[in-house]
């Protein structure tokens, strides 16, 4: 895997799979707990973030496969109209 320098030496656990993290900039005076249950509703989605700044939600989606994550990416974009931007986690590292 790119970008994983010093495994070994940093003796952290790490942990292989795909974490996708979805940036949302929600509509002006739209109801945080409709759009938090909205979020939830996604099957991947396992957590969701209230936060302060350009985007005002970032939900954690866990897909199991492929289409899995193509299927929650276009659910969170439709429900959004396209004010989403998405990371991508290939490994996490923890002490």
């Amino acid at each position: 895997m790119d970008g994983i320098v010093g495994y070994k030496k940093l003796n952290v656990k790490g942990r292989y799979g795909i974490c996708r993290f979805y940036l949302i900039n929600p509509e002006r005076n739209a109801s945080v707990n409709s759009n938090v249950r909205k979020l939830l509703g996604v099957k991947e989605v396992d957590e969701v973030y209230v936060t302060e700044g350009p985007h005002g939600l970032i939900a954690r989606a866990r897909p199991s496969s492929a289409v899995s994550s193509r299927r929650t990416t276009t659910s969170i974009v439709r429900q959004f109209h396209g004010n989403v931007g998405v990371i991508t986690s290939y490994a996490r590292y923890r002490k």
